[in-house]
């Protein structure tokens, strides 16, 4: 039975007549490792099989590999938001590959949560105090604060800066 290529190994056979630069090699290796890294970091979403996850990753090595965990952690980082109901396993799985105690990502969505339930309160008063201008109130009134647009902006921030602390937590492990 023969040997499973992967498609940079396909490209590279059919083009090794023409000499492609380093520099596309390195982009070709990185855009290969980024689709890989999603269909790995979805499927793992989906079934939550991390073993499944590792054998094929073991199949790789060199630049291809760390390329390939490198994107997967970034996945890992966009998946993971305040309230989100996928950020203990993108915690997981970045625990995994870095090899390394990452309860510091913990710690900055707890604190971005910590502070938009502070905003969140904030903007029910300030929705209940509209509500009240019109006439409308009492115990049966409860403001929708997920269609507000300054919560919905909060929450993009605080996205924003999750994504950034996490990125400076994860450089400053590596």
């Amino acid at each position: 039975m023969g040997e499973i290529k992967s498609t940079m190994d396909i490209i590279m056979e059919k083009l090794n007549k023409i000499n492609i630069s380093e520099e596309d090699k390195k982009e070709i290796i990185k855009k290969e490792a980024e689709e890989t890294a999603k269909r790995l970091v979805s499927t793992y979403k989906k079934d939550g099989d991390i073993k499944k996850l590792f054998n094929e990753l073991n199949q790789l090595s060199g630049e291809k590999r760390k390329e390939t965990e490198k994107s997967i952690i970034s996945e890992c980082i966009e998946m993971i938001s305040p309230y989100g109901e996928y950020n203990e396993i993108a915690i997981k799985l970045i625990k995994e590959i870095l090899k390394k105690d990452v309860n510091g990502i913990r710690d900055i969505i707890s604190s971005e949560e910590e502070r938009l339930n502070k905003i969140k309160e904030r903007i029910k008063e300030d929705l209940i105090d509209k509500l009240k201008k019109r006439d409308i109130y009492g115990s049966a009134v409860i403001p929708n604060i997920e269609a507000s647009s300054l919560w919905k902006e909060e929450v993009e921030k605080a996205k924003e800066r999750m994504r950034s602390d996490m990125n400076n937590f994860i450089s400053n492990l590596q």
